[in-house]
């Protein structure tokens, strides 16, 4: 077999061209799973644009606090965002989708739909 043709089987098939079983480093391990599916927190709660912008945004630290100042208040996995907090600077978060520029989509549009 050569290796082109290998290639052209196996590239449709890997992690990296899928997008699944691997991660970007974030500031804060998050998941949506976990705060939304499991505790039941509406998007609209943190992204709050949502419902008027085509961007959902991303929360300032002040809404994860609102929360957190309550609830695992000394977890070591939340000094970033305990940090953040006290010097009044945004947690950098790394981008993990990126849509060509050729598709346009509004999760205001989506939201408003009744889309959650």
């Amino acid at each position: 077999m050569t290796l082109g043709v290998v290639w052209w089987w196996v590239w449709p098939r890997m992690d990296y061209r899928l997008h699944t079983d691997w991660t970007v480093e974030q500031p804060v391990p998050f998941s949506h799973q976990h705060h939304v599916a499991g505790l039941g927190i509406d998007c609209r709660f943190c992204h709050t644009t949502v419902e008027t912008s085509g961007n959902a945004g991303m929360p300032p630290t002040y809404t994860c606090m609102t929360c957190h100042s309550q609830i695992w208040t000394n977890a070591a996995i939340l000094a970033p965002v305990r940090d953040s907090l006290a010097s009044n600077t945004p947690l950098v978060w790394h981008r993990i989708n990126d849509l060509p520029d050729y598709v346009y989509f509004n999760h205001g549009a989506h939201v408003n739909a009744g889309v959650s």
